[in-house]
């Protein structure tokens, strides 16, 4: 099913594709929230190994 709702808009009459736009929207969101994610991983990656290289000074 590949319908597409068209709105006017009221200032230019310029036909805009609802659906594109929501899907621009929906693909900024997920962008965003896994660009967070990745760089919260990373972070708890980067602390994982200096902790464990402050172990292993501490063992030597």
């Amino acid at each position: 099913m590949n319908k597409s709702a068209q709105i006017l808009c009221p200032n230019c009459a310029r036909k805009i594709d609802v659906s594109e736009v929501l899907y621009q929207q929906l693909q900024s969101e997920l962008s965003m929230a896994y660009e967070q994610k990745y760089s919260d991983q990373r972070k708890d990656l980067e602390d994982s190994i200096k902790r464990l290289a402050g172990q292993k000074l501490k063992l030597m």
